[in-house]
């Protein structure tokens, strides 16, 4: 017969908490051994609970949470719940903050002290913070979060310890800094010198089309030579690339609006062809060393770019050379595309679908800088009708 008892502490909801003890046979030292387990709810609750509890006693097949260990949730969690519901460059992230912040920090703890241990987890996200900054703790205080809420929902733990404990503050987004018309030509001439396309290489084939298409990197790195039409002059955006533990591998674009066809100005879909021609003549050359998945803009043995790759050895490198400012992104040359068409005075629904973003409010909302020169346009346009 299972033990009951009313604690005294309520719920965070106000409901009642009972200790449900289940007995589970002789130690090895001839004791009477239990398993104890929290239950919310009403008294015909938590009497519901020990009866399915020993039955599962019976069964064989009761496991003892109370030994259980933050880093076995975690591992449990990871691969029972949150693998359904991330992608798998997420599950990836998990993974890999969980072995190197989480684990090393608080994983010896049992789940049954760690409720208790808002400090102890407080710190540990402080630590990690100050060591790797706000948005690596903001990721780590979302994983403990997701974790001990589902350990609360299945019955491990009474309370979720992160409840009360504080989230890195929200770090400020980044300003957005588009080149100039001036800059990108700069750039341009940079990266043509520093990889010239007659080597093979595909970097200046690809900054030119992301600064003609303002494409996100991801979806410029998936482009194959199949999406590519009209002499070049049509593109389909249809995929993204993304790189996991194992390798890369491609997705849906972003939204379903981000599916689209662009038309390239036709001195990016000369550089295409020419690139083109020359990719052709390289594979021929090198088809022992080259693995040909169909994709434009790829490394020297036919794999596509890394784009953390694309923007420390190729981007950033550029941007020294032609002396413009480092802390530009490499994201930032969508951002340009977007600002010089609103600047040229394009309706800002077709900047949108070109961009592939969901609504125009969306465009409207990150390139409002660019709104008040229109404003200057617009009254210029106008001062002829309004006499003196």
């Amino acid at each position: 017969m299972a033990q009951i008892v009313e604690r005294k502490r309520k719920s965070a909801d106000g409901r009642s908490t009972w200790l449900v003890r289940i007995y589970d046979g002789l130690d090895e030292n001839g004791k009477r051994n239990y398993i104890s387990y929290n239950v919310t709810g009403t008294r015909k609750d938590a009497d519901r609970e020990a009866k399915r509890l020993e039955t599962k006693r019976d069964d064989g097949a009761l496991i003892d949470y109370s030994k259980l260990t933050v880093k076995e949730w975690l591992e449990e969690w990871l691969g029972v719940w949150a693998k359904q519901q991330v992608s798998e460059r997420t599950f990836g992230d998990y993974q890999r903050y969980m072995a190197d912040k989480i684990v090393p920090r608080l994983g010896k703890y049992t789940l049954a002290k760690a409720q208790n241990m808002q400090k102890a987890f407080q710190e540990a996200i402080d630590e990690v913070t100050s060591e790797s900054g706000g948005r690596t703790g903001q990721y780590v205080h979302t994983i403990l979060k997701q974790a001990m809420r589902k350990a609360v929902e299945t019955r491990k733990i009474e309370r979720n310890p992160l409840e009360f404990v504080q989230r890195p503050k929200a770090i400020k987004k980044q300003e957005l800094r588009p080149l100039d018309t001036h800059e990108i030509r700069l750039f341009l001439d940079t990266v043509k010198t520093l990889w010239p396309i007659e080597t093979g290489a595909s970097i200046y084939p690809l900054f030119k089309f992301m600064l003609d298409s303002g494409c996100r990197p991801g979806e410029a790195l998936a482009i194959k030579w199949t999406d590519l039409e009209n002499e070049m002059r049509t593109v389909r955006i249809q995929r993204s690339l993304e790189r996991t533990q194992n390798g890369w591998r491609e997705k849906d674009t972003k939204t379903v609006g981000s599916r689209r066809s662009i038309t390239l100005s036709e001195p990016t879909a000369a550089v295409l062809r020419q690139y083109a021609k020359i990719q052709r003549e390289y594979i021929m050359a090198h088809r022992d060393l080259y693995h040909d998945h169909g994709f434009v803009f790829v490394a020297t043995n036919g794999e596509p770019l890394d784009h953390d790759n694309l923007a420390k050895r190729y981007f950033k490198p550029s941007l020294r050379k032609a002396g413009l400012p480092n802390h530009v992104r490499l994201y930032d040359l969508r951002h340009t595309v977007a600002t010089q068409l609103m600047k040229a005075g394009l309706n800002p629904k077709i900047v949108a679908e070109r961009l592939g973003h969901a609504d125009i409010t969306m465009t409207l909302n990150v390139y409002s800088h660019v709104i008040p020169s229109m404003q200057d346009a617009a009254a210029d346009a106008l001062a002829p009708n309004c006499g003196e």
